[in-house]
């Protein structure tokens, strides 16, 4: 029994095996000659969640969170298998989770509370199909559901991390801040905004401070679209990095000292949270 996944440029056979001699055959796409190619074999031992993990009432508990602390988990996804996973906070905390992997995995990322509430979602913020989460959690049990792509998702292996820092201070947005003339004044990073909610076609606008020279890292997290941008304060029409997408996204600016605005335009569905950082 083997399985097969990749792109129209690469391809993965994968095959339990028992030791002994074995022939690997490879034939070119009749309709696209391939002038040459790179043959690759790694054996490995997969990583195989506990199944079954198919539901709520069967996630694997991976145990207690500690604040600057970290959970793994891997697992392997089929289309229409979902893996579930329960992890617990003793102290509230900023908790990222994201998923990765040596495969070309397209995941989507759920977390729910205890009673399996939806609190976040996320299909591709972890970079390629990878997906990442970055929400502000009270203490308690929270479950996490790694599935593929529900629509022509294929099967993959992949890894799962759970990190946790201390929580920041949120302020509420102040409004109006709706154009570059009346941005919310948020001061140096770290920054946390929460709640926050786009209304309409209005923008938010930010405006914040770097007194170091240094890599920014603007996140939003929330549902609904999101399109972020990063410019000069006194010539907002220079514009140094941007993004966009449904969901979170992240956008991070290389930035000298000096005044800077944040544009977050789209639409929330309900509240999202900002936070601003520099590494």
């Amino acid at each position: 029994m083997s399985s097969l996944s990749g792109s129209r440029r690469w391809s993965v056979v994968r095959a339990p095996v028992v030791p002994g001699r074995y022939g690997i055959e490879v034939r070119g796409d009749e309709a696209q000659q391939v002038a040459f190619y790179n043959l690759s074999v790694r054996c490995f031992a997969p990583c195989r969640d506990r199944e079954p993990n198919d539901r709520l009432e069967e996630a694997v508990e991976l145990g207690a969170l500690a604040v600057a602390g970290q959970l793994q988990a891997c697992g392997y996804v089929e289309p229409g298998d979902r893996d579930y996973f329960k992890f617990s906070l003793a102290e509230a905390a900023e908790v990222v989770i994201y998923t990765g992997g040596d495969d070309d995995g397209n995941s989507y990322l759920t977390l729910t509370d205890s009673h399996g509430r939806r609190i976040a979602r996320d299909d591709d913020s972890g970079g390629g199909g990878w997906s990442k989460i970055s929400v502000p959690l009270e203490r308690g049990d929270y479950y996490l559901v790694v599935e593929p792509d529900p629509i022509g998702g294929v099967e993959f292996e992949y890894r799962v991390v759970i990190e946790a820092t201390p929580r920041l201070s949120c302020i509420p947005e102040r409004e109006p801040n709706d154009d570059f003339m009346t941005p919310m004044r948020l001061g140096t990073p770290p920054i946390c905004v929460r709640p926050a909610e786009l209304g309409g076609e209005e923008p938010d606008m930010f405006q914040f401070q770097v007194t170091s020279p240094g890599v920014v890292a603007v996140q939003v997290t929330g549902e609904g679209y999101f399109s972020l941008y990063i410019a000069v304060a006194d010539q907002p029409w220079i514009i140094l990095a941007e993004t966009e997408g449904d969901g979170a996204q992240t956008l991070e600016a290389e930035l000298e000292p000096g005044s800077y605005l944040l544009h977050v335009g789209g639409f929330s569905l309900g509240e999202y949270m900002l936070v601003i950082e520099q590494k």
